[in-house]
């Protein structure tokens, strides 16, 4: 009933109107002995200038790797695969294989999910994907876009710097995914 009052307080109907509940998100570290890489593409104007970023942590929330990739012009969807491509390579370029894959584009995990279907225009990254996930042990959820903030600021550096870079470490990081990173390591839950 407060709330109802405030809001009409401030002049705004409320009548026949649901208030939302909130709902808290975190970023989950993985269990001993496996890591989780969280990816996410960009394009800014869909199709736009693009890019795609990732982390990959372990349990103790230990930044192993990030990159961020410059794509040019693309729309988010092939943002989102060519950065699952470019994770998945650096995976097994550092030798990592039990490892579980979050991305804020439920399509695309949803389409990794069903492995034969997948649409046209990515094709040219499909092939090899399957054929690292094939290669590696792992395990694929959607991540809410607040949980998935570490890979989200790699990929708008991306399109921003329209540079390629890979980051070794949480200290190399651009000052956005670093604090992100941070938070997520504290456990610290986004609304």
């Amino acid at each position: 009933m407060l709330e109802r009052i405030a809001l009409e307080d401030l002049k705004i109907d409320v009548r026949n109107k649901k208030i939302s509940r909130e709902i808290w998100i975190w970023w989950e570290r993985p269990v001993c002995g496996l890591f989780k890489l969280n990816i996410d593409g960009a394009s800014k104007g869909n199709p736009g200038e693009s890019g795609g970023g990732g982390v990959m942590r372990d349990s103790k929330a230990k930044v192993i790797f990030a990159f961020a990739y410059f794509y040019g012009i693309s729309t988010n969807m092939v943002a989102e695969a060519r950065a699952l491509l470019d994770g998945l390579r650096l995976c097994k370029a550092f030798g990592i294989v039990n490892l579980i894959v979050e991305s804020d584009s439920k399509v695309m995990m949803d389409l990794i999910a069903k492995k034969e279907s997948y649409p046209w225009f990515i094709s040219s990254f499909w092939t090899e994907m399957m054929l690292l996930m094939d290669q590696l042990c792992l395990s694929h959820q959607h991540q809410f876009r607040e949980g998935n903030k570490v890979a989200d600021a790699l990929a708008n550096e991306a399109v921003i710097t329209k540079s390629n870079r890979i980051y070794q470490g949480w200290s190399e990081m651009p000052t956005t995914a670093r604090e992100a990173a941070r938070c997520d390591a504290l456990g610290l839950p986004y609304l």
